[in-house]
């Protein structure tokens, strides 16, 4: 224990007993915290076990070293004047209250610190005792109620956003903005396992690492087979892949998906955070149920829409045309005139050509309403006439019974808005024809009458669409269109792909 030799008489001094070098130990070693002993220029002059213990250093390699040699190196400048300044001001006191205090071990990982402060008087002036806690177990502790708390407010964003009835791409990308912040992530993506092989529902963040992702989903199957646990997967530069199973319904557009977040260099998959990213692949399944339901809601209402129309244009319109059609038959026996008889036979004759061309819509009419891939592909072709300055013109042919997967439906229309965007900023077009076919495939083809394909100076727009379609087991040809500007093909098959090296790209996609 510490000699205690305070003077007989006068006050008693500021900092207490002077203690000697035994004394300084044998003080430290009775603290219930790690503790090191610090003069007024810097130096470790005694540390207890528990203090070696958490840096991972003998005691005798602590003492004679600068304090800030156990801190991190962003720290060590701010400290040292602060250090000066409480020499000058010695009380007892928290260090740094409301900051992040951390600590280096002597692996170079770092500890988080609270840390207490006292002077004493040493043999050779002042000392300052640092008594250190290790708070790792507080800090995660307060990081799991901060991201529950984020998770519940994100959660509830996505529901409103959802209410709102929100086009589906907008509560998707919403759903991975919020995994990538809540994961801390760089990029986040929903991929889907459907009718057409993997497709991105959609993604949020860097692109550069999104390309990444795209290549370990066409390498790396197993993030998105399966229904069971989330899994993870490592990338090149030091990024892992979380990918997080989205239990999707029975009967859904979409057979299963996986939300995936790609997380930095170094940067573990906490539970935590996995647990949050599970969390809003919840969000995920509600908001691709709901878009099922909305378009079922949407087409039946279409469809009943369709069955007024053909309804009133049978009992109406034919039997209207019908009637002059009779009319005009029984008043041909009164026309002595062969050129005036000739002219109302032509008319009849065209009255009965226009009744069956309106049989014929009726019929179309009457047969069920198409996916939602046209009323995407106009709303696209509405958005991008702004930025043209006119309205492409479009051919959409998709014949009864020919489905576009969910997948593939979000993708194409992706594509289609970034051949769009291109031709708006790059190629200088006077006219863009949109051409979409459904069939075996699913084709959309832009063609513009700007500059021509040439050499594009950025490839990013060009390798997002190419990845989007060897995802699918699809290929994009980018060549010259007839009589000048460019024309942009992209296809992918519609089914199981049919070759089983998914992501096989053709040796050249662009052709001038």
């Amino acid at each position: 224990m510490p000699r205690y030799s305070e003077p007989a008489e006068g006050p008693r001094p500021a900092l207490g007993p002077t203690l000697d070098q035994d004394e300084l130990e044998t003080f430290l070693s009775l603290m219930p915290d790690a503790a090191i002993a610090v003069d007024a220029q810097g130096k470790v002059v005694a540390v207890n076990e528990r203090a070696a213990a958490m840096f991972g250093y003998a005691a005798a390699d602590m003492e004679g070293k600068a304090v800030e040699m156990f801190m991190p190196a962003r720290f060590r400048y701010t400290h040292r004047r602060k250090r000066t300044a409480y020499n000058s001001n010695p009380h007892a006191r928290p260090m740094g209250a409301g900051l992040d205090l951390r600590g280096r071990r002597s692996d170079g990982s770092e500890v988080p610190l609270d840390i207490s402060l006292a002077p004493l008087k040493g043999e050779s002036g002042l000392l300052v005792v640092a008594a250190l806690r290790d708070i790792t177990e507080r800090k995660e502790d307060e990081e799991r109620l901060r991201l529950q708390a984020r998770a519940e407010a994100v959660a509830a964003e996505i529901r409103l956003e959802l209410l709102s009835e929100a086009p589906l791409e907008t509560s998707l990308g919403l759903i991975c903005t919020r995994a990538a912040e809540l994961a801390g992530a760089r990029a986040a993506a929903l991929v889907s396992v459907g009718g057409s092989g993997t497709g991105l529902l959609a993604s949020a963040g860097d692109k550069g690492t999104l390309t990444a992702l795209a290549e370990s989903l066409r390498t790396k199957r197993f993030l998105t087979e399966g229904t069971g646990t989330a899994r993870t997967a490592r990338l090149a530069g030091g990024l892992t892949v979380l990918a997080v199973p989205v239990p999707c319904a029975e009967g859904a557009r979409v057979r299963r998906a996986t939300l995936a977040v790609v997380l930095g260099e170094g940067q573990p998959a906490l539970p935590e955070r996995t647990q949050a990213v599970a969390s809003l692949a919840g969000q995920a399944v509600l908001a691709l149920e709901l878009a099922t339901v909305r378009a079922e809601r949407d087409r039946m209402a279409i469809s009943a829409e369709r069955e007024r129309i053909a309804r009133d244009l049978h009992d109406l319109v034919i039997q209207r045309l019908f009637g002059a059609g009779l009319r005009l038959q029984g008043a041909l026996a009164l026309i002595d005139n062969s050129s005036a008889a000739s002219r109302v036979a032509s008319t009849v004759d065209e009255l009965d050509a226009t009744i069956k061309e309106i049989r014929g819509a009726i019929f179309s009419l009457e047969a069920a309403p198409s996916a939602g891939l046209e009323s995407r592909v106009n709303e696209a072709i509405a958005t991008a006439s702004e930025a043209l300055g006119f309205t492409p013109a479009l051919s959409f042919r998709q014949p009864a019974g020919h489905e576009v997967p969910l997948e593939a439906e979000l993708e194409a229309v992706a594509v289609l808005r970034e051949a769009l965007s291109n031709a708006a900023r790059h190629a200088r077009a006077n006219k863009v024809e949109v051409n979409v076919e459904v069939g075996n495939e699913l084709t959309i083809q832009v063609i513009d009458d700007g500059v021509g394909v040439g050499k594009p100076k950025r490839l990013s727009g060009i390798a997002n669409a190419r990845a989007r379609a060897a995802l699918l087991g699809g290929r994009l040809r980018l060549s010259a269109a007839k009589g000048g500007g460019t024309c942009f093909e992209w296809r992918v098959p519609l089914g199981e792909p049919a070759t089983g090296l998914p992501g096989k790209e053709p040796a050249s996609d662009v052709v001038v």
